[in-house]
């Protein structure tokens, strides 16, 4: 499936509450769900999602979008590493191209460096 179509579809099978839901307690708030925000130090409930348009909203740090820019967001992933993740979730195949060793030694290299600091960041935390 091509990208722009798997992006649709994605949209269709994932619901952003259930995947937002596995970082952060929401609780229901008219046509809202809201939350401390998981992108900053937030001890209020802030950060708002619609149900209805698939995006979320931080009115403390202003982090917007869907549920391709809060996955990514959350994870440390690039858009095509979160697009091959939720499409693998969603059970979507997705159309490779061909194969270019080189990059992909450097984004398996890029990957391992994110892995790290996120590894870092928590251990602060």
């Amino acid at each position: 499936m091509q990208s722009k179509d798997a992006i649709r579809a994605i949209k269709e099978r994932l619901n952003i509450v259930d995947v937002v839901r596995r970082y952060v307690e929401l609780k229901r708030n008219g046509p809202r769900w809201m939350a401390p925000c998981p992108f900053h130090q937030e001890t209020k409930p802030s950060f708002s999602v619609n149900e209805d348009q698939g995006l979320f909203y931080c009115f403390g740090c202003h982090a917007s979008g869907d549920v391709f820019d809060f996955y990514g967001r959350i994870n440390g992933l690039d858009f095509k590493e979160t697009l091959e993740q939720l499409a693998a979730e969603a059970g979507i195949a997705l159309e490779r191209g061909p194969a270019d060793p080189k990059r992909q030694g450097e984004e398996r290299r890029r990957r391992s460096v994110r892995q790290q600091m996120l590894r870092m960041y928590e251990l602060a935390a």
